[in-house]
């Protein structure tokens, strides 16, 4: 028996990205792909900022994280 989270449901019906659907997608691409480096950057339920990162040279990590803002950036100027 499948279990259906409506609430995940509704959001993927309405367009919307959620937290799970996030992780699933980086499983599925650590699956198919594999992944040499992570670093994370989420709001917790209480507002509090939480950073976490794989093992690896610091300076990889703020390339990333660097990277992904870039992205964001980017991502901004497309929808608007």
């Amino acid at each position: 028996m499948r279990i259906i989270d409506l609430e995940e449901a509704k959001a993927r019906k309405n367009g919307e990205i959620t937290v799970k659907m996030v992780i699933d997608n980086l499983e599925e691409v650590h699956e198919k792909e594999g992944i040499k480096t992570i670093a994370t950057v989420v709001r917790l339920d209480n507002d509090e900022i939480y950073i976490s990162y794989s093992n690896t040279v610091t300076t990889e990590v703020v390339g990333l994280l660097e990277c992904g803002k870039q992205q964001v950036i980017n991502d901004m100027y497309e929808e608007g």
